[in-house]
């Protein structure tokens, strides 16, 4: 993975080469090994075009087609993945990165411990801090497969990119163009990057309930020794972190409104919640510590609920 432009000369010229060269007659129809002439020669060149396409990189492509391999070639496939992704954050953050790391979440079935441990390392100072800008991406892109993957390390995304403000503005570029090259900067990189999480919150809501209460809390506490206060609902005792939210959803001074895009969103999924929904809200509120704010925005939800369907009613505790 050791490039430079004198690689890719060379690469190019043999390329065209290649095209330019005809066939060998005598080898039509001819087979070394069990193996066909014309069949090697077409898959070479898939590889060479694949590996021009890809920026240098054949894994990416390969992992793209997991469906299709055995249990043996994903572990290979993998493999592969991670140690490309693992050489490729010791050179400087480049979109070869972010390949890397779509091939090893399309991947990461091969070993889930293996992924979870490695992509962790993009979640966590100082490597957040020095390549998000510019990796996040394509882990953010793939949220939804991380969730149900791993849903662990997709929470601790979630609580990492909201949370963190990039303020460099130093400059970068999108794509590779030569002749009309498109200029960005890392914090409009940054931000930009935090929008498929927001995006996609409504689908967590639906299908990981519990960890997106989880990921508001967190947003909320911001890593904070707070008080907590127990309250009784019913037969059941719940708890409230007090986050100092009486004002305002988040006291934390975030970039931007996407961690309050996040209440929005549970908001409208407790107003719309049919009566499943609901009760399995009362049980995954009660069965953790939630920060206030949470319990206002379900507080808020419940009145709303009442005001545009009347009949709706919370039945009593009996006696």
């Amino acid at each position: 993975m050791n490039r430079s432009p004198q690689h890719d000369d060379d690469v190019a010229r043999l390329w065209q080469e290649h095209l330019l060269a005809a066939f060998p007659a005598d080898l039509r129809g001819a087979e070394l090994a069990g193996v066909d002439m014309v069949l090697l020669d077409s898959s070479i060149a898939g590889c060479v075009s694949t590996w021009k396409d890809n920026g240098g990189v054949l894994v990416t492509d390969l992992a793209s087609h997991r469906a299709v391999l055995d249990e043996q070639q994903l572990r290979l496939c993998g493999l592969a993945a991670r140690r490309l992704l693992e050489y490729l954050w010791t050179q400087p953050p480049a979109p070869a990165s972010r390949l890397a790391v779509t091939a090893v979440i399309q991947t990461a079935a091969s070993d889930l411990t293996a992924t979870e441990m490695l992509l962790g390392r993009a979640v966590e100072s100082p490597q957040l801090e020095e390549r998000g800008y510019n990796d996040l991406d394509s882990m953010n892109s793939n949220i939804s497969e991380l969730m149900d993957l791993l849903p662990g390390l997709a929470e601790d995304l979630y609580v990492a990119m909201l949370s963190h403000t990039e303020t460099s503005s130093a400059s970068t570029q999108l794509g590779s163009g030569s002749v009309f090259t498109l200029v960005s900067n890392r914090r409009q990189d940054f931000d930009a990057a935090k929008y498929p999480l927001v995006e996609h919150f409504p689908a967590v809501l639906r299908s990981h309930l519990p960890r997106a209460l989880t990921v508001l809390t967190r947003l909320a506490v911001t890593g904070r020794e707070l008080p907590e206060h127990s309250a009784v609902l019913g037969s059941r005792t719940f708890v409230i972190i007090e986050d100092g939210s009486r004002r305002r959803d988040f006291t934390y001074p975030y970039a931007g409104s996407d961690p309050t895009d996040l209440l929005d969103a549970f908001q409208d999924f407790a107003v719309t919640a049919t009566e499943t929904q609901a009760q399995a809200l009362c049980e995954v509120l009660t069965s953790s510590p939630r920060a206030a704010v949470v319990w206002r925005r379900t507080l808020r939800a419940a009145a709303a609920k009442l005001l545009w369907q009347p009949s709706w009613s919370v039945s009593r505790p009996t006696t």
